[in-house]
């Protein structure tokens, strides 16, 4: 497990107009047949079923073609907790779904392939989204990922993306069957603004589904070394005065029963682990991308001085980190958009 929240040890686990005149999105889903959708061999239960998909993101970070190599990590790590939860969402072939904030596409792959649905993936890097659709085009290839255009198939299973920033979706009103935003109103500025854009979109008796992050629910004993930990709070600081919230988890039930959400669930997805991990252990290698990649807005904000962001980047790449228990926890919240 990995933490979204402060140290290394575990291993498990970035808005509003519209930036693109392409709706439509940068890739479409396979060109239309009249077979309909089945699904890869297996149980969604076992881990081996998704082995295919964790090779494709391997491929991907391998070959050095992920911008943003943490946020791959970040992914990959967090397959578990993700995938369990698309039972409590009851998926269904044909659903068509919005995947807010896609990244690396998981949510995308994952449901279209695995249940059949209609899924949309939005992000507001473009870049990230070609990346998405190389991940996808690469299930494709090996044959989990079976998509079908809608033409002839009753129950059809598309992957397509479309650039857009969160706070000004190009969909109509009660477009999607359900709505799933993972980590991603933690770093938007207007979270209230963003659940009620997504709520538009989605129809009504719709399936809204928020996970993120509170670092209000997570702990470490004893810690990392002193120069990480400034680091980390630094890190988190940085995102705060951008507009972020690392404590947004609690507030999303009462965003979304205000934005007209029925709250039907409120999940805790907790990770624990007690353990020393060392630069070669990959957990450890996403906390040192991760923080690497803002160091130097770290410091140009004044946050901590060079030196001191040095000496943490040093000790993570270089030395083991102690023994620590750590207990990390995100949110997720499901709900249907009231009539």
């Amino acid at each position: 497990m990995v933490s979204q929240c402060r140290h290394p040890t575990l291993r498990a686990l970035p808005d509003q107009n519209l930036t693109s005149s392409r709706a439509t999105g940068l890739l479409a889903g396979a060109p239309p047949t009249g077979a309909p959708w089945r699904p890869p061999a297996g149980n969604p239960g076992d881990p081996q079923f998704w082995r295919p998909v964790d090779s494709a993101y391997e491929q991907v970070l391998q070959e050095e073609r992920a911008r943003y190599p943490w946020l791959l990590l970040q992914t990959m790590a967090t397959g578990v907790p993700r995938r369990a939860l698309y039972s409590a969402l009851g998926a269904r072939a044909g659903w068509r779904v919005l995947d807010a904030g896609t990244g690396f596409a998981p949510v995308a792959v994952e449901m279209a392939g695995a249940f059949g649905c209609q899924v949309v993936g939005v992000d507001y890097d473009r870049d990230q989204l070609e990346r998405a659709a190389a991940t996808t085009h690469a299930l494709r290839a090996v044959g989990w990922l079976q998509t079908h255009s809608a033409g002839s198939a009753t129950n059809a299973a598309t992957v397509s993306f479309a650039a857009a920033l969160v706070g000004g979706l190009p969909f109509g009103e009660g477009t999607f069957d359900a709505v799933v935003a993972r980590f991603l109103l933690q770093h938007v500025a207007d979270p209230s603004g963003a659940i009620a854009e997504l709520v538009r979109v989605t129809k009504p008796g719709g399936v809204v589904c928020i996970i993120d992050v509170d670092d209000g629910l997570c702990l470490s004993h004893p810690g990392p070394p002193e120069a990480v930990r400034r680091l980390e709070d630094a890190y988190q600081q940085a995102q705060q005065e951008r507009g972020g919230d690392r404590m947004i988890g609690r507030k999303v039930p009462e965003m979304l029963d205000a934005a007209g959400v029925a709250v039907g669930h409120v999940l805790v997805l907790p990770q624990a682990a007690y353990g020393r991990t060392s630069p070669t252990d990959w957990s450890q290698r996403l906390l040192h991308l991760r923080l690497s990649t803002f160091a130097e807005e770290i410091v140009e904000r004044g946050l901590l001085d060079e030196a001191t962001v040095n000496e943490a980047l040093r000790q993570l790449a270089t030395e083991e980190m102690p023994a620590t228990t750590v207990v990390d926890m995100h949110l997720a919240v499901i709900g249907h958009r009231r009539p």
